[in-house]
Parts: structure tokens; C-alpha cells; sequence
């Protein structure tokens, strides 16, 4: 049976127990703390270098004017960390490219507090400067576009000046207090212990190379090329980055580690060493922590595109920084205090290697868009849930990550760098997009924008321009109310339903009382229900106030907005048929009908007022064979159960009867037709 539902603009039908919308003629359809770990960690640095984070909102991670005639190409580190001395001493070459213009000087990022001792462009001693945390180098002559070059500079010095709260901490861990040395970078920290072109968008290669103690292990970027025997007690770790990689993803994590892997096998016949670097304290709780890596490794492949840097490692390295993260390329920095063994931080682990698509191999052109990186790896923490416990929990999941006070500011050019619009409602933007867009498109969406800006910078119109390719249509609308700009819709609606005929309505109003004037546009979710069935519509909503109505199979006990929570919003739920114009505030029907005695028919009743009713059935000779109920009438929808009988539950003939309403506010009738 087809069961048509009739909107006041839209037209809507039922089938097969789904409702289907119309598109309007204008419209186009297509407990732990839950503040994440490495929000607060990057807050927590925000707070501790003002001065820094002005400096790098102000510069967006774009190169000085002395830093944009030329690219760097590769940077070679040869350095030596003494976790005695707590000092970082050395060199570093930096391989330059001149870019449009003739350039008489190279000028890298590095602290003041660093002290230089020499430099070198392509092997000669140079003159250079050091001031106001940049060291310009003297070239002695004029290179042409095109042309490459060598400039060294030999460094040492403490990383900061702030101690423990620096971006090189020197720390200890253990019974045995062994050094724990470690650098978290973003979002131009780099600067504070090597000099380098510290800025977003210039990804050069780099060869890693760490003199430590011959008790401590370095874990770093890339690939493990060899450990070397200094003497005296030391040795290098090589490690080579043969992926772009951005200065504030180079790392390095130096302690007394144990070091086990597992392999990520992406092909038959090939595979990809996950490397762990643990303390001996921790190894059993870790290797129960991390049994879930390879899995996510394998689940994110196949949703986002192969692992990015599939020819080297995904490493974890535990650093004693609490219960914070840091998603440095090949090798995320993994706060102490979440190994525990009980998998409770799984979503840590999920979110930093999320974190190797969005911000290591795609990576942010400009700290305004920062949501392209932690929005994403934040989302990325859902979509795991689901694939490991089921779409309910993926919606729970994400409505938990609803702040109910509302997201301070704009997802894009965030007021506070790392606040909880930039991860929460980063994640919702991508939530609701796959709504819009539909699950096909959407997942192509986010593999077209891997492969499309992979080992490159993007910015939030380049992964709109991919989306809106993907679903073949302009998404610039989404874009703009829910990536720049503010709020999130609030709805009021209120409903109603009635007999006419042999059909059954339900009336439905929804309007959008957000205060600041700005109206959203959304697919809308509406889901009728009684016990035993539901069923849900779509309608689009975008102006302050929509009137639809439904034919439906039978009364119904609830009508929700947007149930599975595809939306950013809030509801109201407004009891006032009076708005509701003509539908009838007082009405009788009956489901089915026809009907037999072993189905039985529902008797329904609506009123929006209290009342005394009496509801009896007559055949068509008037008299009354059975009364079914009598007394007061609540507010509201009631329902009455009859399976044909008489007061004495004889059953009836088959026929035609009339169920009659009485009540103060008048008298209603109902042909009911018994077929045995």
C-alpha cells in the first residue's frame, strides 16, 4: 500500500516504511576529560609563549621577506644533545633553492639565546648576523633563480630560556630518574633548537643525525639508517626523512627505550615496520595499549588512501609530558601518563595517526586553517568508533563532542589557536558535510584531497573545491556558515495531527529562533513514531519558518528533529496547536480500518484540553453494543484498543459501525467497518 504525506511546500512520500523528500524548486538536495589530550598540550604551550603565538598568528606561518626568494630543498641536523649539560650543539646545512629573484643573503629562524659560531655557504666561511632570533648569512655574491646552494651554521647553546615548559624539555623517568629528552615544535618552535626556515609551507628532506650517551636511544623522523660508535661513550642515531616534511614535525625523543615493532602488511607480499620506543617501566602496558595500531593503520588506508609514508615507519615514542600527544611525521610523541594497558586511550592512538593524513602528509598552508588538521584527526576518532562498535556509538561519539554552551568563535581563524572550536566543531563540520554530502561522495571527498594536496600544503578553499567536485555542486553555503562564520541553528517546532477522510495528518511547524539574525540551511531530518514503527522524512530548512504536513499510516506518538543528530543545533519542543491555524484541536480516528477481530482496530484521541469523555460504538440501528471508555480525557493523544466485541465480549458481526465521542466540547463520530 502506498500511503502518500503531503507537505504544505515540499511534497513527501512514504514507501516501504521510509520517508523520501522532494526538493523544493530553489533548493538542490545532494568521563576521561573529553578536552583531547593534545589540545590541552598545545594550549598549554600557547599559554606559556604569548609572545610567540602573537608572533606566528600575526605571521599565519608564512616566510619573512628575507626568507621568500628561497626553498629549502633538505636540511641535514649533525647534533649532540647532553642530558647533562641540558644543551643542543652542532650543525646544520641547510640546501637552498633560489626561487623568482636574485638573493645576496639566506636568512633561518633561530632563538637568540642559541649562540652561533660560524657559517658557511657552499663551504666558505661566511659573515652573518644574529639578531632578534634570525641569522642572516652574507652569500659575498648574488645567486640567480635557479641556482642551489649550501649554507651551514654551527650552533650550541640551552634550546630555551622558560626551562621544563620550553619546546626541548630535558626530563627523567623511572625508579632509576634515566633521561627522558624530547621536542614538541609546533607551531614554529623549531627555531628554539635548530635554525631552519621555520615556516608551513617550504617541506624540504632531512637527514636526522643524534649524538647521545650510548645508554639512550634516539627515535627521530623516518627512516633508522644506522647508529654509529662515536667512542667516549657515545653513539649517533641516523634517521632519514626521505618524505616532505614540514620544521615543526621534525622531532626527536631520547631515553633508555625498549624497542619492539609489529608490521602493517600492505600487500601480499610487502610491509611496513610500526616501530614502539618505551620505557622499561611500561613495556607490558604498552604492548597492550598499542595491539590496536596496525588495525587503525589498516582501517584508515582504507578510508583515507595507502599510509602516507608507507616506505619508512609509523613510530610511537613515549615521552614523560604527561597525558599529552604530538603527531610528528613517521613518529608520534606519546604522553606517559597514557600507557596504562587498558586501552582507555585508544582514541589518542587513533587521533595521532589520523594526524599522518591531516597535518603530516596534507599539511595546513596557513595556521588560520589549523581546523584542516586537528577537525580532521578529531573526526577521525568517530569514524574509528564506528568501525570498531557500530553507527549508535559513532552518533554517541559525536554528540558527547556537542558543547552545549556554544563553540566560541569561527572553526577558521580561530581566536585561540587550539581551542575546542578548532577540534570539536572541526569534527562536526566534517559530520555534517558527510550528511550532505552522503557517505559516497564524502569518503571520495577526503581521498581526492589526500592524493590531490599530499606532501604539499592546502587550505580550506582547496578541500571545498574537492568536495564540491565530488558531489558535482556548490557547497560555498556550508562553507560559510559553518567554517567562517559563528553559532549554530536553534529550532522550535511544534505539531499536531488529525482525522480527515479516511486519512491521517500530521501537521508540523519548525522555525529557527537563534538570536543574531543569521538563518542555517540543512537537511532535516523528521522522524515519525509510535510503538512498533517509525519512519523519517527529509525536508531542507533555511528560512525562520517552515509549515509542512504528512499523511501517515495511523496516528503517531512522536514526531523528533534530526534524531541521529546529524546537525549542530539545538530544539525546542513548542506545545501550541494554536499556531497551527485551521487543523482541528479536538479529533477521532481509527487504525485500521477496515479491520477483523484478530488485528483489531486502535481507537485515537486528541484533545488540547483537558476533558470528561465517554467513547461508545453503535451499529447502524443506533444502538450502543459496547462502550469502551468513560471518563476524563488528558491533554494531548490517547489511544483505545477494540477487537470487535460487544460489553460482554461476544464478538460482532461483520458490518458497519460508528464510534462516537462524546465529550463538553462536542461530539464526534468515526465509521468503523468490522470485516470477519
Amino acid at each position: 500500500m502506498r500511503v502518500k504525506l503531503l507537505c504544505t511546500f515540499p511534497l513527501i512520500w512514504l514507501l516501504s516504511g521510509r520517508l523520501v523528500a522532494a526538493s523544493p524548486p530553489h533548493e538542490q538536495i545532494s568521563g576521561d576529560t573529553l578536552l583531547h589530550s593534545e589540545m590541552n598540550a598545545k594550549k598549554e604551550m600557547q599559554h606559556r609563549w604569548p609572545g610567540l603565538f602573537r608572533m606566528q598568528q600575526e605571521r599565519k606561518g608564512r616566510a619573512s621577506s628575507l626568507q621568500q626568494g628561497f626553498d629549502v630543498l633538505h636540511y641535514e641536523l649533525d647534533l649532540e644533545v647532553d642530558p647533562t649539560a641540558e644543551t643542543v650543539s652542532g650543525t646544520v646545512a641547510a640546501k637552498c633553492s633560489v626561487l623568482a629573484v636574485p638573493i645576496t643573503v639566506i636568512a633561518l629562524d633561530l632563538f637568540d639565546n642559541m649562540e652561533v659560531s660560524s657559517a658557511r655557504a657552499n663551504g666558505s666561511p661566511a659573515s652573518f648576523t644574529h639578531a632578534n632570533d634570525v641569522v642572516t648569512v652574507d652569500l659575498a655574491a648574488s645567486y640567480a633563480p635557479g641556482d642551489t646552494l649550501r649554507i651551514a651554521i654551527d650552533y650550541s647553546g640551552q634550546p630555551d630560556s622558560v626551562g621544563r615548559y620550553g619546546p626541548f624539555r630535558f626530563k627523567t623517568h623511572g625508579p632509576d630518574y634515566a633521561p627522558a629528552i624530547f621536542s614538541i615544535s609546533i607551531p614554529d618552535y623549531a627555531r628554539t633548537w635548530w635554525p631552519c626556515k621555520d615556516v608551513l609551507d617550504d617541506k624540504a628532506t632531512a637527514d636526522i643525525w643524534i649524538t647521545v650517551p650510548d645508554t639512550l636511544v634516539v627515535a627521530s623522523n623516518g627512516r633508522l639508517v644506522g647508529v654509529v660508535d662515536r667512542g667516549n661513550g657515545k653513539h649517533r642515531y641516523e634517521w632519514r626523512e626521505s618524505y616532505p616534511i614540514s620544521t615543526y614535525l621534525i622531532s626527536v625523543a631520547i631515553s633508555n627505550y625498549i624497542v619492539y615493532s609489529d608490521y602493517y602488511r600492505y600487500a601480499p607480499a610487502d610491509s611496513m615496520e610500526v616501530v614502539y620506543f618505551i620505557y622499561p617501566e611500561d613495556s607490558i602496558e604498552a604492548k597492550e595499549d598499542f595491539n590496536v595500531t596496525v588495525s587503525m593503520i589498516e582501517f584508515f588506508s582504507s578510508v583515507f588512501g595507502q599510509y602516507p609514508f608507507v616506505g619508512e615507519k609509523y613510530g610511537i615514542a613515549e615521552a614523560s609530558w604527561g597525558s599529552l600527544g604530538m603527531e610528528h611525521q613517521t613518529c608520534t610523541t606519546y604522553g606517559s601518563s597514557l600507557v596504562r594497558g587498558d586501552h582507555r586511550n585508544d582514541r589518542v592512538v587513533a587521533h595521532e595517526l589520523a594526524h599522518q593524513w591531516w597535518g603530516d602528509f596534507v599539511t595546513v598552508g596557513d595556521w588560520r586553517d589549523i581546523w584542516l588538521s586537528e577537525g580532521f584527526a578529531t573526526y577521525a576518532e568517530a569514524l574509528w568508533m564506528e568501525n570498531t562498535q557500530g553507527p549508535e556509538e559513532y552518533r554517541d561519539y559525536m554528540a558527547v563532542r556537542d558543547l552545549s554552551s556554544g563553540f566560541p568563535g569561527s572553526v577558521y581563524d580561530p581566536d585561540d589557536l587550539f581551542n575546542i572550536t578548532v577540534y570539536w566543531k572541526g569534527a562536526w563540520v566534517l559530520h555534517m558535510l558527510r550528511r550532505v554530502m552522503g557517505d559516497s561522495a564524502f569518503f571520495q571527498a577526503l581521498s581526492d584531497y589526500a592524493s590531490t594536496h599530499g606532501y604539499e600544503n592546502a587550505l580550506t578553499a582547496d578541500f571545498q573545491a574537492v568536495c564540491e567536485s565530488a558531489s558535482g555542486e556548490s557547497l560555498s553555503w556550508f562553507f560559510d556558515q559553518w567554517v567562517f562564520g559563528i553559532g549554530r541553528p536553534h529550532y522550535a517546532y511544534s505539531w499536531t495531527q488529525y482525522g480527515q477522510g479516511a486519512g491521517h495528518y500530521v501537521s508540523l511547524e519548525v522555525k529557527q529562533i537563534q538570536s543574531g539574525g543569521a538563518l542555517f540551511r540543512a537537511p532535516l531530518d523528521i522522524r515519525f513514531s509510535r510503538p512498533g514503527w517509525d519512519s523519517t522524512a527529509t525536508v531542507w530548512a533555511s528560512g525562520p519558518r517552515h509549515r509542512f504536513a504528512f499523511e501517515v499510516p495511523g496516528p503517531i506518538a512522536s514526531v523528533d528533529l534530526d534524531p541521529d543528530g546529524w546537525i549542530l543545533k539545538r530544539v525546542t519542543l513548542e506545545r501550541d496547536p494554536a499556531d497551527l491555524g485551521s487543523i482541528p484541536a479536538f479529533f477521532l480516528t481509527n487504525y485500521p480500518n477496515p479491520f477483523n477481530p484478530s488485528s483489531g482496530t486502535r481507537i485515537v484521541l486528541h484533545s488540547v484540553q483537558s476533558d470528561q469523555v465517554e467513547v461508545a460504538v453503535f451499529n447502524v440501528q443506533g444502538a450502543r453494543v459496547a462502550t469502551l471508555y468513560s471518563g476524563p480525557l488528558r491533554i494531548g493523544l490517547s489511544e483505545i484498543p477494540w477487537s470487535g466485541t460487544d460489553d460482554r465480549g461476544t464478538s460482532l458481526a461483520s458490518g458497519v459501525y460508528f464510534i462516537k465521542m462524546r465529550a463538553q466540547q462536542g461530539t464526534l463520530s468515526r465509521k468503523a467497518v468490522l470485516i470477519e
